[in-house]
């Protein structure tokens, strides 16, 4: 059914619980923990009025990322990367 829809099922392995934490240092601090190159990151999209807080904590995410060399790209990115290396 995904993939006769032109989607692709993925796994995240980095995930923080942004809906239940509303403390966006929490957030970034520990997805910064747990990432590493070719992690998938689950960030709740903030609304207006709720989750306002993961706003922020994207913020923090990407200066922390960008400290660290990482960059983000698309799943889409990373399953071309795949196959590149596969080569």
């Amino acid at each position: 059914v995904v993939s006769g829809r032109g989607m692709r099922n993925v796994m995240t392995d980095a995930f923080a619980c942004c809906p239940r934490i509303p403390d966006p240092q929490f957030i970034a601090n520990f997805l910064l923990k747990v990432v590493q190159d070719g992690s998938i990151i689950v960030l709740h999209m903030p609304e207006a009025g709720f989750r306002v807080w993961t706003l922020e904590a994207l913020r923090l995410l990407l200066q922390g990322l960008a400290a660290r060399g990482l960059r983000c790209v698309t799943v889409g990115d990373l399953v071309e990367l795949a196959a590149l290396e596969q080569e």
